[in-house]
């Protein structure tokens, strides 16, 4: 599994190899991004997946370069575990956002 990047928190790989798909919820580019999981995960067997209302969080380390990340694209990615709750890595964009996704920022 890829290193934790410096700086974040500690990770614990989720099903090894396993890759898990879902939505953009939002995104900051430069920063942070939270996707919305295509599959909810047993809070009982995975108790961080009740943190971040059920979110996946997407680090900054962990957009692919020359990404073009807008909610509502869709995306392939390894799950783990942390502290705060789930996150994504070796993250691909699986498809862009349909037109009628496509949100204004606040």
């Amino acid at each position: 599994p890829p290193a934790t990047p410096a700086g974040m928190p500690a990770r614990t790989p989720l099903a090894i190899g396993e890759v898990w798909s879902g939505t953009l919820d939002s995104y900051t580019p430069g920063g942070n991004g939270l996707i919305r999981g295509d599959d909810e995960l047993d809070h009982e067997l995975v108790p961080e997946a009740a943190l971040r209302g059920g979110l996946v969080i997407l680090r900054a380390p962990d957009v692919p370069p020359g990404a073009h990340l807008t909610p509502g694209c869709r995306l392939q990615y390894n799950l783990y575990t942390e502290a705060g709750g789930l996150g994504a890595e070796n993250v691909r964009v699986d498809q862009p956002p349909r037109p009628e996704e496509w949100r204004q920022a606040p």
